[in-house]
């Protein structure tokens, strides 16, 4: 929704084809987890009764997605729908991943989902009727960044939880390259764009807020820490960005 929520704001006119845009895009979405199940069914995973329903709601989403899909055809942005097509390459790679049981940790499939998930903020930057060039790609490259970012921040905090509490500054460092490195890449991504005039300056304050987030995790490890706390604290981080973003197109 994040980036779907930027290129809204980016675009400028909202119209009835955005809603649209929003049920298709969720809806592929939430498609992602009965076709796992069925994966994992077919793969001996889960049970065989597992799959029936599985494919069910396949169904049911898919059918949802086709009509958000005719109803974008028929608003005249079609040209939007090829965006999909990286989406469903990479959707079936994790899908065999999933059946082969390799899909855990794969983090540079999650980076190119990441990439791919991006790819909703021209789609809505179009939707509403945004037209200035190479804006939608400046979109997709932050939005991409960000949430690249996220995901190293989210494997640093899994990782810290099984650390003895204490480690040496030197040790957090170091651990923590990966996630700083991601963060400082957004943000100067963000300044060359101000500076060239193809993003609001306000850009710059949404990197700003999760670099501050990453260097508190990367300083401040919480070893023991749930998952669920982790995913709050990343949502939080992530909701900043995107209300800042998202400010920074409506006022520019």
């Amino acid at each position: 929704m994040g980036p779907l929520l930027i290129g809204l704001a980016a675009g400028g006119h909202p119209r009835w084809n955005f809603v649209s845009l929003v049920i298709a895009a969720l809806a592929g979405f939430l498609l992602m987890q009965p076709s796992t199940i069925a994966a994992k069914a077919l793969s001996g995973r889960r049970p065989r009764s597992d799959l029936r329903p599985a494919l069910q709601w396949m169904a049911i989403y898919a059918f949802v997605c086709l009509l958000g899909v005719t109803c974008i055809v028929q608003a005249g942005d079609a040209h939007v729908l090829g965006l999909a097509a990286p989406g469903l390459l990479v959707f079936g790679a994790y899908l065999w991943l999933v059946f082969r049981h390799a899909e855990r940790r794969q983090r540079a499939m999650e980076m190119l989902a990441a990439g791919v998930m991006a790819l909703a903020a021209p789609a809505a930057y179009w939707a509403a009727g945004g037209k200035d060039y190479p804006g939608p790609w400046v979109l997709w490259v932050l939005t991409w960044l960000q949430s690249a970012s996220a995901i190293a921040n989210v494997y640093l905090r899994l990782d810290q939880r099984r650390w003895a509490r204490g480690r040496p500054l030197g040790e957090r460092l170091a651990a923590g390259r990966r996630t700083l490195v991601h963060h400082l890449l957004g943000l100067a991504a963000a300044v060359f764009f101000v500076a060239i005039g193809q993003a609001p300056p306000l850009t710059i304050a949404a990197f700003a807020v999760v670099l501050v987030d990453a260097v508190d995790t990367v300083l401040r490890p919480t070893p023991g820490a749930r998952p669920a706390a982790i995913g709050i604290r990343q949502l939080a981080a992530t909701g900043a960005f995107v209300l800042i973003m998202a400010a920074a197109y409506c006022l520019a």
